[in-house]
């Protein structure tokens, strides 16, 4: 598989151990409930009846731990076999965490530049109060005109350049990240289809004697 795949994979497996959590998680998989409907103690002539409760759609515990088991060692297996392709990246990228993280700026840069960009001048009446003697001494409130003008602090041209800069290098860069993941190997052979489900995936275990 490839580096894009590989990730994809890591998700997989972080998606089975979620599921097996949640499977240990459910007190109906973890207790076996039986019910003894004690009849002759009432009506000495009815028999009693033990109700045990239906197991059909219950995950075996012991089961779902062994596979959790799996689950790590295919997890470390392919961390590793990640950590090696990086050392050997196809293409101009050397540094794929790096590549990708120092891009995530880019393009978050040049969205704040872009917002900033539609600020504009502008001019605005807002009302005051003050307050005056009349000829009696009294103090009387009166209502004036405040001209409240707005002028941008930036330069318009100089931060219009330097988004699109930040734009054209992140797609540059977004292109050899691209060329990287498609292009570069991993070493993992994978034990079960990325698009099957966690019921499927671990009924295929237990049909291997929990080792598939």
């Amino acid at each position: 598989m490839n580096l894009k795949e590989a990730f994809r994979y890591q998700n997989l497996l972080e998606r089975l151990m979620k599921e097996a959590t949640t499977a240990l998680s459910t007190q109906a998989n973890l207790l076996k409930v039986t019910k003894l409907h004690l009849r002759s103690k009432v009506k000495p002539e009815a028999q009693d009846e033990t109700e045990e409760a239906d197991e059909t759609d219950l995950m075996d515990p012991d089961l779902v731990i062994a596979f959790m088991k799996r689950v790590i060692t295919e997890r470390e297996q392919l961390t590793t076999a990640i950590g090696l392709a990086k050392q050997n990246l196809h293409g101009s990228v050397t540094d794929l965490d790096a590549a990708v993280e120092a891009n995530k700026y880019r393009q978050a840069a040049a969205n704040r530049i872009k917002s900033m960009l539609r600020t504009k001048d502008s001019k605005r009446t807002e009302r005051g109060t003050s307050y005056n003697f009349n000829a009696e001494g009294t103090q009387v409130p009166y209502v004036y005109n405040i001209e409240v003008s707005s002028e941008v602090r930036f330069d318009r041209a100089a931060a219009k350049k330097i988004m699109q800069e930040l734009l054209a290098k992140a797609d540059k860069v977004s292109a050899a990240i691209d060329d990287a993941m498609v292009n570069t190997l991993v070493a993992y052979d994978a034990p079960w289809d990325v698009n099957e489900s966690f019921e499927d995936i671990i009924a295929g275990f237990q049909d291997k004697g929990a080792g598939g």
